[in-house]
C-alpha cells in the first residue's frame, strides 16, 4: 500500500503505476481515495494476496480493515510506503499502523522526495524535529488561546 498527501497525487501516482508496471509484470493496481469509497480490495474470504499495490490517501487509510492472505501473513504482510512526511506524528504512526493490523505481519517505510534534501539521513531526522517543533507550537498556540477566553471571561 503507498499512502498518498492527498487525493491528486494518489491519482498521478495510480495512473502512472497502471501504465508503466501493470501492463508489464500483471501486477494488479487498486486505488483508494475516498473514506466513503466501498474498500473491496482483498476482501474475498482469502484476503490480500501477493502482487497487489494499493494507492491511498491517508484518509481512506484511516480505519479500514484490510485483511491478507493467510499466505502473504506467513511470508511478509503487508507493506506500507509513507510517500510524504506528514504534519504530525499521529498521522506517521496511523499510516505505519495499516502495515500490521491485529498483530499480523507488516513493514512500512518512508519514501521522500524533497529538492535539495541531501542523501544524509540525519536530514530526515532535521524534517521531523521541525515538523514536530511545528506542531508542538501549533498546539501551544490553541492552548495559550483557549485560557486567554477563560481568563478573559473569568475577569469580566
Amino acid at each position: 500500500m503507498i499512502v498518498c498527501e492527498n487525493i491528486k497525487k494518489a491519482q498521478l501516482l495510480y495512473k502512472h503505476i497502471q501504465q508503466e508496471v501493470s501492463k508489464h509484470t500483471g501486477i494488479s493496481v487498486f486505488i483508494y481515495q475516498r473514506d466513503y469509497q466501498e474498500f473491496t480490495v482483498g476482501q474475498t474470504a482469502n484476503g490480500l494476496t501477493h502482487g497487489n499495490i494499493i494507492i491511498a490517501t491517508n484518509l481512506a487509510g484511516r480505519g479500514t480493515d484490510i485483511k491478507v492472505s493467510e499466505q502473504l501473513h506467513k511470508s511478509s504482510g503487508l507493506h506500507v510506503i509513507l510517500s510524504y512526511l506528514p504534519n504530525n506524528i499521529q498521522i506517521e504512526q496511523q499510516a505505519f499502523g495499516r502495515s500490521a493490523q491485529k498483530g499480523q505481519n507488516g513493514s512500512g517505510q518512508m519514501i521522500l522526495c524533497v529538492d535539495g534534501f541531501s542523501d544524509s539521513m540525519s536530514d530526515e531526522f532535521h524534517l521531523k524535529d521541525e515538523r514536530n517543533f511545528n506542531e508542538s507550537y501549533r498546539i501551544s498556540e490553541m492552548l495559550f488561546s483557549r485560557f486567554k477566553e477563560v481568563f478573559q471571561r473569568f475577569m469580566s
